[in-house]
C-alpha cells in the first residue's frame, strides 16, 4: 500500500514537471514559426490600422461637435447681451450715473435710500455742520514727569503745560429738493468733496436728460429689433449640426474603420489556423 501511494506521488510530480515544460516548449515552437510570426506581425498592422481608423473618425467628431458648442456659446452669448440691453434700457430710471452713500444717480431718476425720485426740477446742495473744537487740560502723566525732573515745583509746572486735544464734530449733507419736499442724507465729512461732485453730476443729469429720455426710446426700439434678430438668427449654428450630422454618417471614415475592424478579423482567423496547424504537425511528428 505504502508503495503505490509513492508511486502515486511520484507520478504526480513528473506530470506537474513535465506538462509545463512541454507547453512552454510547444508555445515556443508555435511562436518561433516564421508563419505564425507573419502572422502575428499581421494582426499588429491590422490592430494599428483599426487604431488609426477610429481616431480619425472620433477626431472628425470631435472637432464637429467643438463646432456646434463654440456656435451654441457665440449664440447665447449675443442674445444674453442684448437681453441685458433691453432690460436696462426698459428700466424707466435709466442706467446708473453716480454713487454716493445711500444715494445713486440714475439716467432719469435718482434713488434716496430706495425711494425713487423724477429728475423735474430736483436740485441737490452740500451742507456742513458743526465744526472742530480745541480743549486744554492738565494730565497727571505730565506732573509725573515733572515732579521726577524738577521735584515739587517741576510739578505744579507742568499743570501748566496743559494738553491740547481738537474735536471734530463736522458734518457733511446732502440737500435733495424735490417736487414732493427735501430729503437730507448725512455723510462724512471726508466725504465733502465726494459730495460737491455728486451734486454737479446730478445738475448735469438734470439739464441733460429731456432730450436722453427721447433718445433711450428710440434706443430700446432698435435694441428689442436687435434682439429678436439675433434670437432668429440661428444659421451658423444650424450649419454647424449639419456638419456633424454628417460626419457621423461620413461613408469614408465609417468604411475605414469597418475595413480595418475585418482586416483585424482576418488576421486572427489566420493566426489562430497557422497555430492550430503547427500545433497538429507538431503531435503528429511526436
Amino acid at each position: 500500500m505504502t508503495l503505490r501511494s509513492d508511486g502515486v506521488v511520484v507520478v504526480a510530480v513528473l506530470a506537474g514537471i513535465v506538462v509545463p515544460i512541454a507547453v512552454l516548449l510547444l508555445l515556443r515552437r508555435l511562436r518561433g514559426s516564421p508563419e505564425v510570426r507573419a502572422l502575428r506581425a499581421d494582426v499588429r498592422s491590422a490592430r494599428s490600422w483599426r487604431r488609426s481608423a477610429r481616431r480619425a473618425r472620433e477626431r472628425a467628431l470631435a472637432s464637429a461637435r467643438a463646432a456646434v458648442r463654440r456656435e451654441r456659446r457665440r449664440h447665447a452669448s449675443t442674445v444674453r447681451g442684448l437681453t441685458a440691453r433691453v432690460r436696462g434700457l426698459e428700466d424707466p430710471r435709466g442706467r446708473v450715473v453716480a454713487r454716493l452713500g445711500p444715494v445713486v444717480l440714475h439716467e432719469c431718476a435718482i434713488v434716496v435710500s430706495g425711494t425713487t425720485l423724477a429728475l423735474d426740477g430736483l436740485t441737490v446742495e452740500v451742507g456742513i455742520s458743526g465744526g472742530r473744537h480745541t480743549t486744554r487740560r492738565p494730565t497727571f502723566t505730565r506732573a509725573a514727569l515733572g515732579a521726577a525732573a524738577f521735584g515739587t515745583l517741576g510739578a505744579l509746572g507742568s499743570f501748566a503745560l496743559k494738553k491740547r486735544e481738537t474735536t471734530d464734530t463736522r458734518q457733511a449733507h446732502l440737500l435733495i429738493h424735490a417736487r414732493d419736499g427735501t430729503r437730507m442724507v448725512d455723510l462724512d465729512h471726508r466725504s465733502e468733496g465726494a459730495a460737491h461732485r455728486f451734486a454737479e453730476a446730478v445738475r448735469r443729469t438734470v439739464v441733460a436728460a429731456p432730450a436722453l429720455a427721447g433718445h433711450r426710446r428710440a434706443e430700446l426700439s432698435t435694441a428689442r429689433a436687435e434682439l429678436a434678430a439675433a434670437t432668429a438668427e440661428t444659421s451658423a449654428l444650424g450649419d454647424a449640426q449639419r456638419e456633424l450630422d454628417r460626419v457621423r454618417t461620413d461613408p469614408v471614415l465609417l468604411e475605414a474603420v469597418a475595413a480595418s475592424e475585418r482586416a483585424l478579423e482576418e488576421a486572427r482567423t489566420a493566426l489562430r489556423a497557422q497555430r492550430a496547424r503547427t500545433a497538429d504537425g507538431s503531435s503528429h511528428r511526436g
